[in-house]
């Protein structure tokens, strides 16, 4: 910890943890053992309190008095303050725990966040670049929150944690509106993917959060029974990278999307290769979306895990291995050295959509997009007689 980061009281925030250095991205920041464990049980509140005071009197005095100075929250079925302590700064632990840590409850919350809090690993790792004596804050919300409005998002941090938060997502009021029309659609696309609906979230607009009981958490997805056509797997994956990326989300996860929709759509390239209408078209601008959203995937990739990580070293390796098998990509290739020596032209529409490849000879004609509809709906026609 005393390479990284420092404990720090804020203006408005009571503590934060801020960095005493620039850190890279992908860099474990703390590493710390729990001071309390207990079983979760959230079926039972009476017993999962009974566990955290039992576990918060076998404390040394050092530890408790540590403990009572941490957030308490507002978290209506707690009784005590060592519960509503607890209730505010837990994390969820591997095999059905909870966890209380000391250090870690001391990072404030963001909604787009720069460090992630992980339970397996016991440690805060940083989610991009971060600057010398920037704050360093994770997110105290569930994973779908990426699918939630503002406001949302406001009543449970109120109801569970009583702050208001100003993160670029929800501050100022007036302008969070494009942060929620993007969650709203990241939400949309991710559980479509997957064939489901985004869980219900709209009770959370209408609820008073000084009134509001706690809600039956968390609200779960139902079966969409829609089956999304290839076409809309290739472009909701883009969009998902696309508005991942402008909502300031971690690089990782904006990368999955260019990704994914890369893959998708050069699968969809293959089929081409065995259709009668399109075995001999080369789509150079299928071509051209594979390779560009590949590569950026593979920035942002660069941008997030640490140099010579394991995910950058497979993304290149394999890469290069659909370079070298994937025609379309093969051909784009060789189309553009062949325009850097002045040997290709575009069709005499000014296209440059796909080329028309002879197998014999291996000669290339180029069509514009228009040109290879027509040839692929002349071809495709029913023959007569």
């Amino acid at each position: 910890m005393d390479d990284f980061i420092e404990i720090r009281r804020t203006a408005t925030k009571g503590y934060g943890v801020f960095a005493k250095k620039a850190i890279p991205s992908y860099t474990v920041i703390l590493q710390e053992a729990p001071v309390m464990t207990i079983k979760a049980t959230p079926a039972d509140p009476a017993k999962r309190e009974a566990s955290i005071e039992e576990a918060f009197r076998k404390l040394s005095t050092k530890d408790q008095e540590q403990v009572l100075q941490l957030h308490e929250g507002s978290h209506p079925n707690a009784k005590t303050k060592a519960t509503r302590i607890f209730y505010a700064n837990v994390f969820e632990g591997g095999e059905g725990t909870e966890k209380l840590y000391l250090t870690r409850s001391r990072f404030n919350h963001s909604c787009v966040p720069n460090a992630a809090a992980s339970g397996d690993e016991e440690c805060v790792r940083t989610e991009r670049a971060i600057a010398a004596d920037e704050e360093i804050t994770i997110s105290y919300l569930p994973p779908f929150e990426d699918a939630m409005t503002a406001r949302q998002r406001a009543t449970i941090l109120h109801l569970h944690y009583h702050f208001k938060c100003h993160c670029p997502a929800c501050w100022p009021p007036n302008q969070s509106w494009k942060s929620d029309v993007r969650r709203q659609l990241i939400g949309f696309i991710s559980y479509a993917l997957v064939g489901q609906n985004t869980p219900d979230f709209r009770p959370l607009n209408v609820c008073q959060p000084m009134s509001m009981k706690w809600p039956f958490w968390p609200p779960r997805p139902t079966p969409s029974g829609r089956v999304l056509t290839p076409v809309q797997e290739i472009e909701y994956n883009f969009l998902l990278g696309n508005l991942r990326q402008a909502e300031g989300l971690p690089n990782h996860l904006a990368a999955e999307g260019y990704l994914q929709a890369s893959r998708n759509l050069m699968y969809h390239q293959r089929k081409y290769e065995t259709m009668s209408a399109t075995k001999d078209i080369i789509f150079l601008e299928a071509a051209r979306c594979i390779e560009a959203w590949y590569k950026k995937g593979l920035e942002l990739e660069e941008k997030y895990y640490s140099p010579g990580h394991q995910q950058i070293r497979d993304g290149k390796k394999a890469w290069t291995t659909m370079v070298s098998r994937i025609p379309c990509l093969e051909y784009l290739r060789q189309t553009t050295r062949m325009k850097a020596r002045g040997e290709y032209r575009p069709s005499k529409n000014g296209g440059d959509f796909a080329v028309l490849v002879n197998k014999a000879d291996g000669s290339m004609t180029s069509l514009s997009q228009l040109e290879t509809a027509d040839l692929i709906r002349q071809r495709s026609r029913p023959r007569r007689g």
